[in-house]
């Protein structure tokens, strides 16, 4: 399986959001449980800062949410791996995502995701932090990959005008259809 491509935000914008939060960077690798190494990489563009943190960070920050607040939102609800399992497969739902729409949209395997709703794998904290706050604030995933200037749709059409149908990016059931279909 292919992983998603999709290409997130410049490092430039990264270290304005995290500026505009207020994080250095060891409370930026507590944040994102990564390692110092790993953060400094993504602000020198060595490391590609994926759609999910993107997103998350331009969530948070236009919602003028601290990541205090972010990781408070999550703490009950993901506390036992089994229980956060079934609250990733309501959130998924609720997005109007399916299992493979969610890996896609998240940026993940498909295999990923079915660890995840098992509940063979814990969820990754961002992608907790993410899905939590674009239901509190009804954001759907349309509206969170615009926010970094993604459009999806118009994506996979233009890959599937390309490289044919089975190559476009899709978030949704329903677009796997309207793809194949033009």
């Amino acid at each position: 399986m292919k992983r998603n491509t999709i290409r997130a935000i410049t490092a430039d914008r990264y270290n304005e959001l995290i500026g505009e939060l207020g994080l250095n960077q060891a409370e930026t690798a507590r944040f994102f449980q990564n390692t110092d190494n790993t953060i400094r990489h993504m602000e020198r563009g060595k490391t590609l800062v994926d759609p999910r943190t993107a997103m998350l960070l331009e969530i948070m920050v236009a919602h003028d949410i601290t990541p205090a607040q972010a990781v408070r939102s999550i703490r009950k609800a993901w506390s036992d791996p089994e229980k956060g399992a079934r609250r990733f497969s309501r959130l998924i739902k609720r997005l109007g995502l399916s299992q493979r729409g969610a890996a896609r949209f998240l940026g993940y395997n498909e295999r990923t995701t079915r660890y995840y709703t098992s509940g063979d794998t814990p969820v990754e904290r961002r992608t907790i932090m993410l899905l939590e706050l674009m239901i509190k604030l009804e954001i759907t995933p349309d509206e969170a990959l615009q926010l970094i200037n993604i459009k999806p749709k118009v994506a996979a059409k233009a890959t599937a005008a390309a490289l044919g149908p089975e190559w476009a990016p899709r978030y949704y059931d329903k677009d796997i259809e309207a793809v194949r279909r033009d």
